[in-house]
């Protein structure tokens, strides 16, 4: 009698062995499956930061290496760099296109490969007026995209005389019509000693296409000024 109630409950219990086996084997595939679909998405999530955070290495790298460029220009020039001004600053050029505001000159201007990227590096003057831009650019949407901001110095930022339509033609030298408290002060912004840039960079993915949106714009802002009175 004891051997048949034991055989009776061993009976129930290796039928119920079978079910239980498969819902340890299902929530044991589904712990695999979810396991690996998280290890995919870290990994996809790490290639993603490890790959912005590259471009910004390089890019912040072309940015240092023109500051560098620039300060190696003005100082053995002991001139400001400025595109087609030709030293006369009363005679600033009419701009049809975005591209007359570039600066050119050796680590000043790129479109080279780094990589499996295309780095397109860009430097702006930024001490140009709003009276020389022509319709070109004010009615043409992707110019103005490209368009850096206009710096506007004002006496409350540089000193007495200093804003834009007061800078002398021939630096150093005052314009003749200028106020006689102006000409005494001599606080003015000389163009020729004077640098305001804007230095961009921008990094498309390879292979590049024609109108490919850049994968990362970075852009800073750049000033320097010379001592007029000291040697080159």
């Amino acid at each position: 009698m004891k051997d048949e109630k034991l055989r009776g409950f061993f009976s129930r219990h290796d039928g119920m062995a079978l079910p239980a086996a498969l819902v340890i084997v299902l929530f044991g595939s589904i712990l695999v499956a979810g396991s690996f679909g998280f290890a995919v998405s870290s990994k996809k999530l790490a290639t993603v930061r490890s790959s912005r955070y590259s471009d910004q290495v390089l890019a912040s790298d072309y940015i240092e290496k023109t500051k560098g460029a620039i300060l190696y220009k003005m100082s053995s020039t002991h001139r400001a760099i400025h595109p087609s001004s030709g030293g006369n600053w009363g005679e600033r050029p009419s701009l049809g296109t975005v591209d007359g505001l570039l600066i050119d000159g050796p680590g000043l201007r790129a479109d080279v490969t780094e990589g499996n990227r295309r780095v397109l590096l860009e430097v702006f003057d930024l001490t140009y007026e709003a009276g020389q831009l022509e319709n070109t650019i004010l009615n043409n949407p992707s110019e103005l995209r490209r368009l850096p901001p206009m710096l506007k110095l004002t006496s409350s930022q540089m000193g007495v005389g200093s804003s834009m339509e007061s800078v002398s033609k021939t630096p150093g030298v005052p314009n003749e019509d200028e106020p006689a408290k102006e000409k005494k002060e001599g606080s003015r912004v000389d163009l020729d000693y004077f640098g305001a840039y804007l230095i961009r960079v921008q990094l498309f993915r390879l292979p590049y296409s024609p109108g490919d949106k850049p994968v990362r714009v970075t852009e800073e802002a750049f000033f320097q000024v010379l001592d007029p009175n000291s040697s080159p």
